[in-house]
């Protein structure tokens, strides 16, 4: 009981950094592209594989939405591929 209420509600308290480093003005493929990287699965020169594409297709679901039609056109990804993917973005 020797803290004061402003101590434990965390007011004056220095604040924790920003998690995500990126700041979104629109969202485009490379911003999209970005966000990914930053979750640790950039190709880093290899051939992008299935769980980067897949993260690709999820991470643009923001904004587009389940569409995967949208979000065919918006990744230029086969709408195939997105389909296929579509089991994890229907609610």
């Amino acid at each position: 009981m020797g803290d004061s209420p402003d101590a434990e509600a965390g007011i004056g308290a220095t604040p924790a950094p920003p998690i995500c480093q990126l700041k979104m003005k629109t969202m485009d493929l490379q911003f999209v592209k970005d966000c990914v990287a930053e979750l640790g699965l950039s190709p880093d020169g290899k051939e992008p594989d299935g769980t980067y594409w897949t993260a690709l297709v999820v991470v643009s679901a923001m904004a587009c939405g389940p569409d995967s039609h949208c979000l065919a056109r918006f990744t230029q990804l086969p709408v195939e591929f997105v389909q296929a993917n579509q089991l994890h973005l229907d609610p």
